[in-house]
């Protein structure tokens, strides 16, 4: 299994985007893509405290029950962004789509418009989340679901499914799927082709 990434600033910002990529071996790996939300307080820093939660969870491996991994880390992050909003006296958030795979086996979750993608050996490309996204009259867009410093844990759904012999699942951020040369733009793709 290999895997590539990219993260690039928006047009005159500040990178609100934060990867993290740990392989233990071979057969395993951990993908994620935090978007920090800009329309809130220090994007970039709420994505990097995402990032070192789900680090610090999964730095000694894989576990068994995956689920419940992905589940303390976006507690330990939610109560890491609560205690950095509290010091700062700020609002911080961000979206985020984590991927764990062990041999054949994924588990995926995506908290507001962070998107996965799988595209199986035939070169069939599918949406595997949905953007918690609320776009108004106006055209103006809003998460309706986050990793937030307020204290209050997201609705977090694992999915799991069996991969097939060759595949690429990509995550990535709403720069990147919307090809806006303002936005940031975060991508990590992970390529099973042996």
């Amino acid at each position: 299994m290999k895997y590539t990434s990219s993260s690039k600033a928006g047009t005159g910002k500040t990178n609100e985007d934060a990867i993290l990529v740990i392989q233990p071996s071979l057969e395993e790996i951990v993908a994620m893509v935090c978007d920090g939300m800009g329309g809130l307080d220090f994007p970039e820093i709420a994505s990097e405290i995402m990032a070192t939660s789900v680090k610090d969870v999964f730095s000694a491996g894989i576990r068994d029950n995956v689920p419940e991994q992905i589940h303390s880390a976006f507690a330990l992050a939610t109560e890491e962004l609560t205690k950095e909003s509290a010091r700062r006296g700020a609002r911080l958030g961000c979206a985020v789509g984590i991927v764990v795979i062990k041999a054949k086996v994924m588990w995926y979750s995506s908290i507001g418009n962070v998107r996965i993608y799988l595209t199986e050996s035939d070169i069939t490309k599918r949406l595997l989340t949905q953007d918690d996204v609320y776009t108004d009259e106006n055209g103006i867009s809003y998460l309706t679901n986050c990793i937030k410093g307020n204290g209050s844990i997201p609705n977090i759904q694992v999915m799991k499914l069996t991969l097939p012999e060759h595949y690429i699942v990509e995550t990535c951020s709403d720069g990147y799927y919307e090809s806006n040369p303002i936005d940031d733009s975060s991508i990590v793709s992970i390529l099973q082709t042996d």
